[in-house]
């Protein structure tokens, strides 16, 4: 496996591949691997393809402080697990990566990210936005593979895929892998203790008893039963951020039954914030 730190060296390596016509798959993180990102690293392997993932720890994504400097840093077993699943190339940038980004702002946002996350995260979006359109003219990717767990930050890579790329990278979305309790993975999920993942494996749980009563009953049940959810959730010491009832494809209120609706949810447990989804 290829380690490149800076940017110089990435353009020369991706100049060199497309010299070959070579196709790229490029899977990008922040790092502390789970089974999560193995599973966007097991679906490029569909491809026939060079797979490159990039590790960066985004300071500027990151609203809150403490989490930023509380994120889980593991790049010793990140590596083994990189060089165990066949990775070609791991782009290690530093934060020089953020030098020269003026013309990468976010000028203005969509809408869909005027909710969720992006109302409870200021800046977020933003700062995410900032580095993917960084490392996307970097790595300049055929594939690129997000969870669906992080269902609005998706939105945000197929609108940006489309705005800026004329839709050339094709945008591989994967379903949300869980632990054995239920929990959708996550890197900070390794900051929580076995009885707060017990705890935490309610999320889902509520998530499925609302979908339920609400293909048998209808959406006008939502407002009762968000309410039911959020007390049984903070009986177990969850703070809840938002639950909504949302389109899956511009993140609005409907009351046109179930087609094309999602739950969205964020809660905070020990002082680490979780988000999860589900299809209604």
């Amino acid at each position: 496996m290829d380690i490149i730190t800076t940017s110089t060296k990435l353009v020369d390596y991706i100049v060199n591949l497309k010299k070959q016509d070579t196709k790229i798959s490029f899977i990008p993180t922040m790092g502390s691997l789970h089974e999560g990102h193995i599973s966007l690293i097991t679906r490029a392997k569909k491809e026939n393809t060079k797979k490159i993932v990039s590790i960066f720890v985004n300071p500027i994504q990151f609203n809150n402080k403490n989490d930023y400097e509380s994120y889980p840093i593991t790049m010793e077993k990140d590596l083994e697990k990189l060089i165990k699943h066949d990775i070609d190339c791991l782009f290690l940038p530093t934060k020089d990566i953020l030098n020269k980004i003026e013309g990468y702002r976010l000028n203005k946002k969509p809408d869909f990210l005027d909710c969720l996350c992006g109302k409870f995260r200021p800046n977020h979006f933003e700062g995410v936005y900032l580095i993917v359109r960084k490392l996307f003219d970097l790595v300049e990717p055929d594939y690129v593979y997000f969870g669906d767990k992080d269902y609005q930050q998706t939105l945000l890579i197929k609108y940006i895929i489309e705005k800026f790329y004329n839709n050339q990278i094709n945008l591989i979305r994967c379903e949300t892998v869980r632990d054995e309790f239920g929990l959708a993975l996550s890197s900070r999920n390794s900051r929580l203790s076995n009885e707060d993942k017990k705890s935490a494996s309610n999320i889902i749980k509520e998530l499925k008893i609302i979908r339920e009563k609400t293909l048998s009953h209808g959406v006008n049940l939502f407002n009762d039963l968000r309410k039911e959810a959020i007390t049984a959730l903070e009986k177990f010491n969850m703070k809840i951020e938002y639950l909504e009832l949302l389109t899956s494809d511009k993140l609005e209120k409907s009351n046109n039954g179930n087609h094309n609706l999602m739950l969205f949810i964020a809660v905070v447990i020990s002082d680490v914030r979780l988000i999860d989804n589900l299809k209604i």
